[in-house]
């Protein structure tokens, strides 16, 4: 490794490095692996804990690098909070189509996230793009680009309550641009921002006279849009606020595919900027608190920053379970001393994967010498693990669930963290997003999300 036969040895760094034989990974497995999981999630579930007279919400979370590379929001429901399809949230069975275009930047491989897993073909250069509303986005350049999806009764909202929801930033605005349709030039239904004078508004159409609604939106400004059936009634939603109901219809889909950034099947009027988060809900009709909710999102996401990180010396090693002195360095994570960002009281986690396997131990931290960077806890924690023979390596990375500690107003990662209110009323769902996230609908914790 690092060097061939008869070669120039290698200048330089390798990791992960992996052999495969007898399988060849796909494109999206590769693209996959090389964003590490970024926005990806994970889903668990605690206990129920009442929060409503709360004012201050806390959490615990290490990780194994320091910067700013979370984001932790509060919200009322999976909807709110846009989460992935689990059989816990109450709206996933009812999402048929979820396309957050999370996807590397760049790719023309899109997945639905809902239950249905419908295939999605990207047309023309529709594409996803970086600096999306949450994540990345689905860019459309206005010359042809769209997606498209397969017929399905899905797409058939007769006589049925429906959501369908997802935020827009517009790159031009002369007639109209689709958003969402099944309307093949003869039948099926289409939804689409026409910013002509006799027309200035969102259209729906359905073989019948079109349905405006008055709305005229600025370029390069991100929206949240959604359009709810609650029985015979149709409402517009503009950020969270109603702007109007037009004249009910039935909106079939005749049998046709679904497409998104066009408004016609063939890929005619088609967008010229980006759509984000893009669900369809067939079965329900959102309530006026969950499309708020869900377009508060920007307003109830908080950057969080990692502020510790170290690895041990090797001149004063973990040798087993009952060595509780060690000495460490922060220096190797870019912090500006040995102990920087480490605290009495702090619980500090030791990882190590050695030959395959994963071992941690955690203890909290009851003594700390600044200068040399000595640290002692009084046991380690029940679970704990240490490889046999020497003990922890002197590379091994620490990370740390801090103490209880307030930060009025504001979310950041430093000891314990706290959101501190306004909480009131109090949310159901607590999470962080992007590289790492968790959800507390009322106390169950549902996804803890990690990326590099």
């Amino acid at each position: 490794f690092g060097k061939w036969v008869t070669g120039d040895p290698l200048k330089g760094s390798l990791d992960e490095f992996r052999i495969l034989k007898g399988r060849a990974l796909s494109p999206d497995e590769i693209a996959e692996i090389y964003r590490m999981g970024a926005n990806h999630h994970l889903t668990r579930q605690v206990s129920s804990v009442d929060l409503s007279a709360q004012t201050k919400l806390p959490f615990w979370i290490a990780a194994d690098r320091t910067g700013t590379f979370l984001e932790a929001m509060i919200g009322e429901s999976d909807f709110a909070n846009y989460e992935l399809a689990s059989s816990t949230l109450a709206l996933s069975t009812t999402t048929v189509l979820y396309i957050k275009g999370d996807e590397i930047a760049s790719s023309t491989s899109i997945k639905d996230s809902s239950f249905s897993g419908k295939a999605i073909t990207a047309n023309g250069n529709a594409r996803t793009a970086g600096g999306g509303k949450i994540g990345n986005s689905l860019y459309f350049d206005g010359t042809g680009d769209y997606l498209t999806i397969a017929n399905s009764a899905d797409w058939n909202f007769t006589g049925a309550d429906f959501t369908v929801d997802y935020w827009v930033r517009f790159n031009d605005l002369p007639a109209a641009r689709g958003l969402v349709a099944t309307y093949d030039g003869t039948d099926g239904w289409q939804i689409y921002q026409d910013d002509s004078v006799q027309n200035r508004g969102v259209g729906i159409y359905d073989g019948g006279p079109t349905l405006w609604t008055a709305w005229t939106p600025a370029l390069n400004t991100w929206y949240h849009m959604a359009l709810v059936r609650s029985g015979l009634t149709l409402t517009w939603y503009i950020n969270g606020v109603s702007i109007g109901s037009p004249t009910n219809t039935d909106l079939n889909n005749d049998s046709n595919s679904l497409v998104a950034g066009a408004y016609q099947t063939n890929g005619t009027g088609s967008l010229n900027g980006w759509l984000d988060e893009l669900r369809i809900l067939k079965g329900v009709a959102l309530t006026p608190d969950q499309i708020r909710q869900a377009y508060e999102y920007g307003l109830r996401s908080h950057p969080i920053t990692i502020d510790f990180g170290a690895t041990l010396q090797p001149s004063d090693l973990i040798s087993s379970a009952t060595d509780y002195s060690f000495s460490l360095t922060a220096t190797t994570s870019g912090l500006s001393a040995t102990t920087s960002g480490l605290y009495l009281g702090d619980k500090i986690i030791i990882k190590e994967n050695l030959g395959g396997t994963e071992y941690a131990a955690q203890g909290t931290v009851n003594a700390i010498n600044t200068s040399t960077g000595a640290i002692t806890v009084p046991s380690w924690d029940s679970g704990s693990t240490f490889p046999s023979g020497n003990g922890y390596s002197p590379h091994r990375l620490f990370g740390r669930l801090p103490l209880q500690h307030q930060l009025p107003h504001r979310l950041v990662f430093f000891r314990h963290h706290f959101l501190q209110q306004p909480l009131s009323p109090i949310p159901d769902n607590f999470h962080l997003h992007r590289h790492l996230r968790f959800s507390v609908p009322l106390g169950v914790i549902n996804a803890l999300h990690r990326a590099g």
